[in-house]
């Protein structure tokens, strides 16, 4: 004789949430969705077994089991009242009786029957855990501006000096001696009006023209001697005055000129020929700047190319006057 068993009751009820056995009581499945706490503890799903005296007639076992074609139609009856049997007198016998994988029924105090279901009964298989949150600082990277090339316009007197000269072409190889003789033609006036304004052009006398000349040739080479007598060292600082730079990239600070001057020379070797030293402040502190820039967009600019060039964070900007 066929019989109900543990393991097929445990299976259709995960299959339909809910079983009611005539003389005991209804089976149900409840299910605790996944949840998180503030982005951070997660709580796993879970299913609970719970035990009540109503029974539902939706769902009886004799009605699943005729829907599972798992007996013959006209047995179900029979193997139900057997399993109901089975329960009731382990229960008699041993104080509970275990559904595996669910539960230990029971008698309570006031006889009425009492479900102790197993923790995480169908467990998902997932456990509870919690993270912390770990917060990365990138570099603020200013995106490179993409100049595209414009596209040469060609000027219309161009074209038109192409198209003669293309019709100059055209016509010569259609009429060669044509365009011979014509152009014969043209250099014997050329030369006839050549020779009229050489006859008509006065005669100048050397002797008076030579003073002014030698003049000019003296002042040209006092100019030449004034222009090399600049010494290379003040050439800088005028340029730095003309241009009225306020905002510099500092790379380092030192306590001496000589560590200073050391550093600027590193930096002009480099790559940044702008390199500059400048003019202690009242904390007597001697800075080295990368370039100096009249306004502050442009010396932020180079700075943050300079931070990624150099892959050196502690490049700062300075505003004085150097003096």
């Amino acid at each position: 004789m066929q019989e109900i068993t543990n393991v097929i009751f445990a299976s259709l009820l995960k299959k339909y949430k809910k079983i009611s056995i005539n003389g005991i009581g209804t089976f149900s499945i409840l299910i605790k969705q996944a949840s998180n706490k503030k982005g951070r503890k997660f709580i796993s799903p879970a299913s609970k077994i719970n035990f009540s005296k109503v029974l539902s007639n939706d769902f009886l076992l004799e009605n699943i089991l005729k829907k599972e074609n798992i007996f013959s139609e006209e047995n179900i009856p029979e193997i139900v009242s057997n399993y109901v049997s089975k329960i009731k007198n382990e229960i008699e016998k041993n104080g509970q009786y275990e559904f595996e994988g669910i539960g230990n029924l029971y008698l309570d105090k006031n006889k009425s029957y009492t479900l102790k279901d197993i923790t995480n009964s169908f467990f998902y298989g997932m456990p509870n855990f919690s993270v912390s949150i770990e917060s990365k600082k990138q570099k603020n990277i200013k995106p490179e501006k993409v100049t595209t090339k414009k596209k040469i316009k060609i000027p219309l007197y161009v074209w038109i000096i192409i198209l003669f000269l293309l019709a100059g072409v055209s016509s010569y190889i259609l009429f060669p001696d044509e365009i011979k003789n014509a152009y014969n033609k043209v250099l014997v006036s050329f030369s006839k009006s050549k020779k009229s304004t050489q006859a008509t052009e006065p005669k100048v006398d050397t002797a008076i023209t030579q003073t002014p000349i030698q003049e000019n040739i003296e002042d040209t080479i006092k100019e030449t001697k004034d222009t090399t007598a600049i010494s290379a060292d003040t050439l800088p600082t005028q340029i730095n005055k003309k241009e009225n730079k306020e905002f510099f990239v500092i790379a380092g600070s030192y306590t001496n000129s000589a560590d200073a001057n050391e550093a600027c020379k590193r930096l002009v070797k480099k790559g940044y020929p702008n390199a500059v030293v400048l003019t202690p402040t009242l904390e007597n502190r001697f800075r080295v700047a990368y370039d100096g820039f009249p306004d502050k967009e442009s010396a932020l600019d180079f700075l943050n190319k300079t931070k990624i060039k150099e892959n050196q964070s502690d490049i700062w900007l300075l505003k004085q006057k150097n003096n």
